[in-house]
């Protein structure tokens, strides 16, 4: 609905225009689809930046994974090969550590029997004895 307003010397004339509604509507219809449009473009773009945000920062990872893994293997075999040369230096092959191991073992053993038998008579003669 238009309105004009004519102004003559003698009347004032006053002009009404109908025009077409489904004209105007379709025009804000277009107007809010295309601010629509806008506003998926954006969230997509936005999505998309985000996507390939993510992406770098897994390849990032999956990089300092390998370095690491890499790492932890050199370091490995350094520790691998500075036995290897310590066992050549020294001749020992870590057999002796656990020979030394079970001796004490069989020590303490051979003490808590001994003990046993030390102590078990004199307890025996006091429970005869009475």
């Amino acid at each position: 609905l238009l309105v004009f307003f004519c102004f003559s010397s003698k009347y004032i004339i006053i002009l009404f225009v109908f025009c077409d509604r489904l004209f105007f509507e379709r025009m804000e219809k277009n107007r809010e689809k295309n601010i629509e449009k806008k506003r998926r473009k954006k969230r997509n773009e936005k999505k998309i930046e985000k996507k390939k945000g993510e992406k770098k920062r897994n390849e990032e990872k999956k990089l300092i994974m390998k370095k690491r893994k890499i790492e932890k293997r050199e370091k490995e075999k350094n520790e691998r090969k500075k036995d290897k040369k310590e066992k050549k230096l020294t001749g020992n092959d870590g057999s002796n550590e656990q020979q030394t191991q079970v001796q004490i073992h069989q020590t303490h053993i051979l003490l808590i029997f001994i003990l046993s038998l030390c102590v078990s008579p004199f307890f025996l003669s006091r429970f005869i004895v009475l």
